[in-house]
């Protein structure tokens, strides 16, 4: 069984971590949205847990996506959220075919995550009596990119907001990503951005047809650009769309 924890926080990741291996699951961590989603349908896991507190738009579009059959046919998704819900997400999660909620990482928090996975996943994974406290690195594939200290060194890394004043910058294939919802039929879209300039960005994307109804002044809400390990968020406006789109970018205060 395989599961992916999207998270960035060491402490969710661990917790989550720890209990899923215990029942068996092969684990993968991402860090960042829009990874996951880039390899969900070659993953096709059994379970996503994703941390909605830290994704509050994109667990949403996360979940839609999943639930197309994209990564597979019977993918359940859990999520993490330490503060309740309100009542227009807890309705949108039903209906968006949410199946397990993790309020706490706490012992009663993860007692429910083992109720949950013994009802969705009855079938235990059995674990060696004989070395109950040897750790085994090959029972999940856990992925942390970077530690503390090694992201501390990463400060010279350019920021999306560094660049804004700069001339053209251009970049390497999977350096500058960028994901958003089509505001005119809810798919989510992903892509790379090629370069950037004067605050407007050559943006490919994966799935070109799922852009291709998106016409010169449409504009975006909310547009994640990932440069590196960078995350910001901006409102965009399409201003030319022949396949690629340039789209202009307005950064989203706070």
């Amino acid at each position: 069984m395989k599961a992916i924890i999207i998270s960035d926080d060491s402490n969710v990741i661990s917790k989550l971590n720890d209990s899923l291996i215990e029942f068996g699951f092969d684990t993968i961590i991402y860090r960042w949205l829009l990874k996951a989603l880039d390899n969900i349908e070659e993953i096709r896991p059994d379970l996503v847990i994703v941390s909605a507190s830290e994704y509050p738009r994109h667990w949403k579009t996360l979940s839609q996506y999943i639930t197309s059959g994209i990564g597979g046919d019977n993918t359940k998704v859990f999520l993490f959220n330490q503060n309740p819900m309100n009542e227009e997400d807890s309705g949108k999660a039903k209906a968006l075919g949410i199946k397990g909620f993790i309020n706490s990482l706490e012992e009663d928090g993860l007692a429910e995550l083992k109720n949950l996975l013994s009802e969705y996943f009855p079938v235990k994974k059995e674990v060696a009596e004989e070395t109950p406290s040897k750790p085994e690195p090959e029972a999940a594939a856990v992925e942390f990119p970077e530690t503390e200290s090694e992201a501390e060194e990463d400060f010279d890394i350019p920021t999306v907001s560094s660049i804004q004043e700069t001339h053209k910058v251009s970049f390497n294939p999977d350096e500058a990503c960028m994901i958003f919802q089509n505001p005119k039929t809810g798919n989510l879209i992903t892509g790379s951005v090629v370069s950037y300039e004067n605050k407007t960005a050559h943006f490919t994307p994966d799935y070109p047809e799922l852009a291709e109804n998106l016409s010169s002044g449409d504009t975006i809400s909310l547009v994640t650009f990932k440069l590196e390990e960078k995350l910001c968020n901006y409102r965009g406006e399409v201003l030319i769309n022949n396949g690629d789109l340039l789209m202009k970018l307005e950064e989203i205060n706070g």
